[in-house]
C-alpha cells in the first residue's frame, strides 16, 4: 500500500470489530499498538468506544505490511512517526520511501554484512530496505544484486563457497517466510520452481513471493524439481501457468522430456510454460511441442507476462 496517507478521511466512524475485520489485525494486537507503541491514537464514542477513521484503517494496514516484512514494529511506528513529521502529516508524492534511502547503497550493505556472515547486520539492511522500499524493489534492487556480486566475488575467488552458502540460505530462509505469510490467492493455479539437477532457486522464488502477493494462486516447488515430480503435479493440479527456472544448460535439457511425458494431457489441459534463467539460451526450443516460451529481463516484467498468460 502507498503511504500517502493525506487522502483518507479522518472522520472516526469504525469500531475495533469492524477495523479487525478490515486489516486482519486481531483486537488485541490493535489494543496493544496504540497502549505500548502508540501507533495510534483513535477517537471515542459517546460510550467511549474506541472509533477508527479510514486514514487509522490505512496507517494499520501499512504498519501490518512492515511487521510481515520482518521489522518490528516499535522500529516501523518509528519510521511512520518519521515519514509524517517530515511531511506536516502524511506523505506528499515528493516525500515517498525511495526518496529516503537508495536501493544501490542498501544493496551493497547486505553484501558485505552476508560476505562478513553476519546474520544480525543483514536482517538490520533488511529491515531497513523492507521499511523503505516495496517488496518489488527490494527485491530486484537490494536482494538480487548483493547475491550476484557474492557469486562473482565467488567464482573469482575472492570469497569460499561457505560465503556463498551462507548468504543463499539467509536470504532463502528470509524470503520463504515472507511467501508462507502471504495468503494464497484465488484464481488459476501457477506452479513455478526449478529445472531437474537446478540449485539457484532464489530468482524463481522472489517471482512465486511477487506472483502471491499480487494475489495469485501460486505453489512453489522448490529446487531441483526431477522431471517425474513436474509431470506428476502438472496432471494432477492442471495449473494455468509453470514458471520454470534454469541457470545452466544442462539443467535446462534436462526438461528435454516433458513433452513426451505429458503427450496423453489433453491441449485444453496444458498449462503455459515460462522459461526463465541463462540456461534457456534464446531460441533454443528445449520444449517446442508445448505452448512455452522465455522470458528475459526483471522479475516485473516477467510477472506482468505471467499475468498476461492467464488472460489469454
Amino acid at each position: 500500500m502507498d503511504p500517502s496517507f493525506l487522502k483518507f478521511s479522518t472522520e472516526p466512524i469504525y469500531n475495533m470489530k469492524a477495523v479487525a475485520q478490515r486489516t486482519g489485525i486481531p483486537a488485541p494486537t490493535l489494543r496493544a499498538w496504540e497502549r505500548r507503541h502508540k501507533a495510534l491514537s483513535p477517537g471515542r464514542s459517546s460510550g467511549n468506544y474506541r472509533l477508527y477513521s479510514e486514514r487509522d484503517i490505512a496507517i494499520l494496514e501499512w504498519l501490518d505490511q512492515k511487521t510481515k516484512t520482518g521489522l518490528s514494529i516499535s522500529r516501523a511506528v518509528a519510521l511512520l512517526e518519521m515519514m509524517l513529521a517530515a511531511s506536516d502529516g502524511a506523505l506528499s508524492p515528493e516525500m515517498t520511501p525511495d526518496r529516503l534511502q537508495d536501493l544501490p547503497r542498501l544493496s551493497a550493505t547486505l553484501k558485505a554484512a552476508l560476505s562478513a556472515l553476519d546474520e544480525r547486520a543483514a536482517g538490520a539492511v533488511l529491515a531497513e530496505a523492507f521499511a523503505l522500499y516495496s517488496l518489488e524493489d527490494v527485491c530486484e534492487g537490494v536482494i538480487a544484486p548483493a547475491l550476484a556480486l557474492i557469486g562473482d566475488d565467488w567464482h573469482a575467488g575472492k570469497v569460499s563457497v561457505v560465503t556463498e552458502h551462507f548468504a543463499t540460505s539467509y536470504l532463502l530462509g528470509r524470503l520463504l517466510a515472507l511467501l508462507n505469510a502471504q495468503p494464497v490467492g484465488e484464481g488459476p493455479l501457477i506452479l513455478l520452481g526449478c529445472a531437474p539437477g537446478e540449485r539457484h532457486e532464489i530468482g524463481v522464488l522472489m517471482l512465486a513471493l511477487m506472483l502471491r502477493r499480487a494475489g495469485h494462486n501460486t505453489r512453489y516447488l522448490g529446487g531441483d524439481v526431477p522431471l517425474p515430480d513436474w509431470v506428476r503435479a502438472i496432471r494432477e493440479l492442471q495449473p494455468g501457468v509453470v514458471a520454470i527456472s534454469a541457470m545452466t544448460a544442462h539443467s535446462a535439457e534436462m526438461l528435454v522430456g516433458l513433452e513426451s511425458a505429458l503427450a496423453g494431457v489433453p491441449p485444453a489441459r496444458l498449462p503455459r510454460f515460462v522459461l526463465g534463467g541463462m540456461g534457456f539460451q534464446a531460441g533454443v526450443p528445449v520444449i517446442p511441442g508445448l505452448r512455452a516460451e522465455r522470458v528475459e529481463g526483471n522479475l516485473r516484467a516477467s510477472v506482468a507476462r505471467i499475468r498476461a498468460l492467464l488472460r489469454d
